[in-house]
């Protein structure tokens, strides 16, 4: 049944029987003139698919030629509608396409870069917004260029700079936002700033460093009570806790629920080695949280840290177990 439904769902691009390829494959990999050839063989341009996508919202999110972009828009494909997101192809295109000329190509033909709102709604989420996430930086710059704005807020209260904090893997994106003006000190709807989500969420220790070099602080705490360090305890990376030790960081402070870094990390971090880390950098296993337990305690949750293992054992060790 799911198999039907693929297809049907598909056929909402496919070119008659005499076209034999996938209209969608064509959007994603395709070149220019085979996407001429499949609307010239009854492909339809403003065709809707899964989750309201149409082909050039497929187009501008995965094929890196901007000519198809262009061969679309010349057959009349609209450029600002909307996916059922809402999103627009412009915002596709910023989130996951690595060519900026795609961008470039878009906001010639008219691009918008955020959906159409209802009246007296602003608050949303942008194209700058979703292309902080996208590993090349010339993205983010063809949007600044553009007149994309810095330090708009999402409803969440999210800027650009922690949508690319919280997920972008390339330093040089978050170091081309704070250069463009991006404000370190902002924070989002839990109080969280852009170290806030880089200490939780990203891998990369560069991403870490980058944003105490231009000032961020390691005492912040978000609505919960978590400093960096406490966040950090939850990220698979021991790198990003190190770079945060290395900067002040204190490795027992507690959050509002008295909880550790090393209680964090015990509870469900996936990966043993930051309980590890942690542990050979000094945090106290024997600390208890409000409800009384240690990280010992905690591990008892996570199946990462199976007993018998040396994550394990180290804990039950440091707990005086």
């Amino acid at each position: 049944m799911k198999k039907l439904l693929m297809i049907l769902s598909a056929c909402l691009f496919l070119a008659p029987a005499a076209f034999g390829q996938d209209f969608i494959k064509l959007l994603r990999t395709g070149t220019p003139e085979q996407v001429q050839a499949a609307i010239d063989a009854g492909a339809k341009v403003n065709a809707r698919g899964s989750g309201g996508m149409t082909p050039i919202m497929i187009a501008a999110k995965f094929n890196s030629n901007p000519e198809v972009i262009t061969t679309l828009l010349k057959a009349g494909a609209r450029v600002n509608d909307e996916s059922d997101g809402p999103a627009t192809a412009l915002m596709y295109a910023a989130e996951m396409n690595s060519n900026p000329e795609v961008i470039t190509t878009l906001l010639k033909a008219g691009a918008k870069d955020r959906p159409n709102l209802p009246a007296g709604m602003e608050a949303v989420e942008t194209a700058l917004m979703w292309a902080a996430e996208n590993p090349n930086p010339e993205v983010v710059a063809a949007l600044l260029t553009a007149g994309g704005k810095i330090n708009e807020k999402d409803e969440e209260n999210n800027t650009p700079l922690m949508f690319a904090a919280k997920s972008n893997p390339n330093a040089e994106v978050i170091t081309n936002l704070l250069k463009a003006g991006a404000r370190l000190d902002d924070k989002g709807a839990l109080n969280q700033t852009a170290l806030l989500w880089a200490a939780r969420f990203n891998k990369n220790p560069e991403v870490i460093e980058v944003l105490l070099k231009a000032g961020a602080k390691t005492d912040d705490k978000d609505l919960n009570g978590k400093t960096p360090m406490i966040s950090a305890g939850s990220n698979p990376s021991p790198e990003v806790v190190a770079a945060l030790l290395k900067a002040g960081g204190k490795i027992n402070e507690k959050d509002a629920a008295g909880r550790t870094a090393l209680m964090w990390a015990a509870w469900g971090n996936p990966n043993p080695a930051v309980v590890m880390f942690l542990l050979n950098a000094g945090a106290d296993g024997k600390l208890k949280s409000s409800d009384g337990k240690t990280a010992f305690d905690y591990a008892a949750d996570n199946f990462n840290l199976q007993k018998g293992t040396d994550a394990y054992k180290a804990l039950q060790s440091a707990a005086g177990q």
